[in-house]
């Protein structure tokens, strides 16, 4: 629906704008989606399309409730991505980018390591330990 609305921009030339003025404590909220930004939404949102795919069929090998923890979290990455990508702002593009790096670090957490990877013995190093990392 995204690439949609910034593929009606893109053919036409018009420059669509929001902002949220009757908002006293938030002066700098407003986005603007121009020809150029469209054009970068277009490819934001289908390689987002792309990945969805890809993070839904990667999240089965967890528990349900933490694939839907996931998928949430990625679906908010690239809602603030798309939100990045549209922001005329101060205000908004540094709200989109903290929305973006919070759903990043999230998603870092819930992926994890394996129980197997801390198990003792086990190293991620692939090479020899120097003598100054033995016990």
């Amino acid at each position: 629906m995204v690439a949609i609305a910034a593929g009606r921009v893109l053919v036409t030339g018009t420059v669509a704008s929001a902002g949220a003025a009757h908002l006293a404590i938030l002066p700098g909220f407003s986005f603007t989606l121009d020809p150029l930004r469209a054009f970068f939404l277009i490819v934001a949102a289908s390689v987002s399309a792309l990945s969805a795919a890809l993070v839904a069929r990667d999240s089965q090998r967890f528990a349900q409730a933490r694939a839907r923890l996931m998928l949430a979290f990625t679906t908010l990455l690239f809602a603030g991505m798309i939100t990045v990508l549209i922001a005329a702002g101060l205000t908004s593009l540094i709200f989109a980018w903290e929305i973006m790096s919070l759903a990043l670090v999230a998603l870092v957490f819930l992926g994890g390591i394996p129980r197997l990877s801390c198990a003792p013995g086990f190293s991620p190093w692939p090479y020899p330990r120097p003598a100054l990392w033995r016990h």
